[in-house]
């Protein structure tokens, strides 16, 4: 099953989500929570009593978003909201739109919204993996494929029988790849298209694509993957979730879009890259689109 929300990853699932949003209700009771929007709730100071949390937090009961506004914002002696890091605001409040739209759109319309951010993931992991272990070009070439069928199957529960070829050939298509080789690739996983990081390591030692990614493991992956993005708050944390959660890296992808000073990371250098043809433009548009609803009225 592709992932519900942003602590149902690996590296999030331990975490008392229940037990965090009773103690903001409870701290309501002593000061109301800071709103963004109708749907978008800061956790600021004033919620002494809640833990720090680092992704979002969607509460299904009252259908909001709680994000933890500590690290970047401060109280005024007037009561007013401080924002200390514009860079760490826009980030959270785009985090929590996205949020909303995976948990409450239909989730075709938030795959052909994300098609620029996928493609961002995909080349920027499959790379990440083969400069750290030295892959071949045609070993290369199958981590590709396998990481397009991952891109693919975060979106999803299941995919149908109807539906796996045009997905394949979709796949060879956005990468340029051979269409044999990623129906090769296919056939020895079965047509599963993997939904979280376990499965997707899984696919790789399946697929035996080369001895020297057998030490490989999440722990490792987690690790190489560490220096991806900087500057703002916790950025360990959002790029381990990104490799799982299409709504947590897409977060990151906007962000490189929108300022030079991202270029600078892994994952912005690449979005810097591909800065051709409208991309950025049309994936902002397909973006603004997909979380309207989720803006200040």
């Amino acid at each position: 099953m592709a992932l519900q929300d942003s602590y149902d990853s690996k590296i999030t699932k331990l975490v008392k989500v229940p037990s965090i949003i009773l103690d903001i209700k409870k701290s309501t009771l002593i000061s109301p929570l800071k709103q963004y929007s109708d749907k978008i709730y800061y956790v600021t100071e004033d919620q002494t009593d809640v833990p720090l949390f680092t992704h979002p937090i969607y509460d299904k009961e009252k259908d909001v978003v709680y994000i933890d506004a500590r690290p970047f914002t401060s109280i005024e002696r007037d009561g007013s909201l401080k924002i200390r890091s514009e860079y760490d605001h826009e980030l959270n409040i785009m985090r929590a739109k996205l949020e909303l739209a995976w948990v409450e759109k239909d989730r075709n319309e938030f795959f052909f919204a994300m098609e620029y951010p996928q493609s961002i993931f995909v080349r920027w992991l499959s790379e990440s993996i083969t400069h750290r272990f030295g892959l071949q070009p045609i070993q290369q070439v199958k981590l590709l494929a396998w990481t397009g069928m991952y891109s693919f199957g975060q979106y999803f529960n299941s995919i149908d029988e109807v539906n796996i070829d045009r997905y394949l050939q979709m796949i060879a298509r956005n990468y340029m790849l051979d269409v044999n080789v990623v129906l090769e690739v296919a056939e020895v996983v079965e047509n599963h298209f993997p939904r979280d990081v376990e499965e997707y390591l899984a696919g790789i030692a399946k697929l035996d694509i080369s001895p020297r990614l057998n030490s490989l493991n999440s722990a490792v992956l987690y690790n190489m993957l560490s220096s991806a993005w900087f500057i703002n708050a916790n950025s360990l944390q959002i790029v381990g979730l990104g490799v799982e959660y299409p709504p947590a890296f897409s977060s990151l992808v906007y962000m490189a879009t929108q300022y030079s000073v991202y270029k600078r990371s892994g994952i912005g250098s690449r979005v810097d890259k591909t800065n051709r043809q409208n991309n950025h433009q049309v994936f902002i548009r397909q973006l603004n689109s997909l979380i309207a609803a989720y803006d200040k009225e």
